[in-house]
C-alpha cells in the first residue's frame, strides 16, 4: 500500500513538471491529468470517458462536463446564446446578436444542466440570464473542443429571442 502511494506521488510530481500541465489543468480526475501530461491521452486512455459494452462491442462514453472538468462557484450571468448546433457559442455580457457572425477560437461553449423548454424551439438566437458556473481553466470545450471556455447554466432566470446576425464571415 505504501509503495503504491509513493509511486503515485512520484508520478504526479513528475507530471507537474510536464509542459502539458496547462492542457491537463481543466480536468477533475488526477488520472485524467496524469494521462494527458504523460502523453497517453487519446490513444491509450480517453480522459473523461468510461467503457461500455453492448452486442456490437466496446465503446467509450463521455461522462459529462460536470463530472469531467473543474468549475468556479455559481454566479449570475447574462449574454447572447447563438444556438447553431455544432457551431453554437455563448457571448457573455452581450445584449444583442453580433452584426457579423465570425468564428472565434477564444469562444465560449454553453451547456444547460437540465432540459429547458426553449431548447426545443426552432429559434436559434437567445438573450439569456442564468445562474451558472464557469470552467476554472481554459481548455478545449464544446463540439470537437472548438471553444476555449465553458459555462454550465444551472438555473435559467430569463430568456427571450433576439434577431439573428445580419451576415456570417
Amino acid at each position: 500500500m505504501t509503495r503504491a502511494l509513493l509511486s503515485m506521488l512520484l508520478l504526479l510530481s513528475l507530471c507537474a513538471c510536464s509542459d502539458r500541465s496547462s492542457l491537463a489543468a481543466p480536468y477533475k480526475s488526477p488520472w485524467d491529468r496524469a494521462a494527458i501530461q504523460l502523453g497517453y491521452a487519446g490513444w491509450v486512455y480517453m480522459p473523461c470517458h468510461r467503457k461500455e459494452s453492448d452486442a456490437y462491442g466496446d465503446v467509450q462514453v463521455f461522462i459529462g462536463s460536470e463530472e469531467c472538468y473543474r468549475f468556479d462557484p455559481p454566479e449570475r450571468m447574462r449574454g447572447i446564446w447563438l444556438d447553431e448546433g455544432e457551431d453554437a457559442e455563448f457571448l457573455p455580457n452581450a445584449t444583442a446578436s453580433p452584426v457579423v457572425r465570425t468564428w472565434s477560437p477564444d469562444g465560449t461553449a454553453l451547456e444547460f444542466a437540465r432540459s429547458e423548454p426553449f431548447l426545443s424551439s426552432r429559434q436559434q438566437y437567445w438573450a439569456v440570464e442564468f445562474v451558472g458556473r464557469r470552467a476554472t481553466y481554459p481548455g478545449h470545450y464544446g463540439h470537437l473542443g472548438m471553444r476555449r471556455h465553458l459555462i454550465i447554466a444551472d438555473e435559467v432566470l430569463s430568456v427571450h429571442p433576439v434577431p439573428p446576425p445580419e451576415r456570417r464571415e
